[in-house]
């Protein structure tokens, strides 16, 4: 679902059941937002250096341009690998001490926040 605000008197393309359809025919469209990637016995699976590493989509991080997914070594999902950056598909994500994550390809960021952390805003 998709909402469109805008003034009554402005005219906005908004998708129609026959594009959704074409859409489908040209390929998945969950598959399209997660760049270099391929489906694996029906897990989503990127390739580093030789190993294969799986794409968990239900554990996602927020990101400046995209999400970010926990990946692991095994279909299993026990063993974690590291993360995956949505917006370019590379695995080359750095964590820092204040669980910081930053994609070293396309600059994508995400920043942990919680209750105990204060901003300079914070009395």
């Amino acid at each position: 679902m998709k909402y469109v605000y805008a003034a009554a008197d402005t005219d906005v393309d908004l998708p129609t059941a026959s594009k959704t359809a074409e859409s489908d025919r040209e390929g998945d469209a969950a598959d399209e937002a997660f760049p270099e990637t391929e489906t694996t016995d029906g897990q989503l699976t990127v390739t580093d250096g030789g190993e294969t590493v799986y794409v968990a989509r239900d554990e996602a991080e927020s990101g400046t341009a995209a999400s970010f997914f926990v990946t692991y070594e095994d279909a299993a999902h026990a063993d974690q690998y590291g993360f995956y950056c949505s917006n370019c598909g590379s695995l080359d994500v750095s964590m820092g001490e204040r669980d910081r994550l930053e994609c070293a390809e396309c600059g994508n960021a995400h920043a942990e926040r919680s209750e105990q952390s204060d901003d300079d805003s914070y009395l």
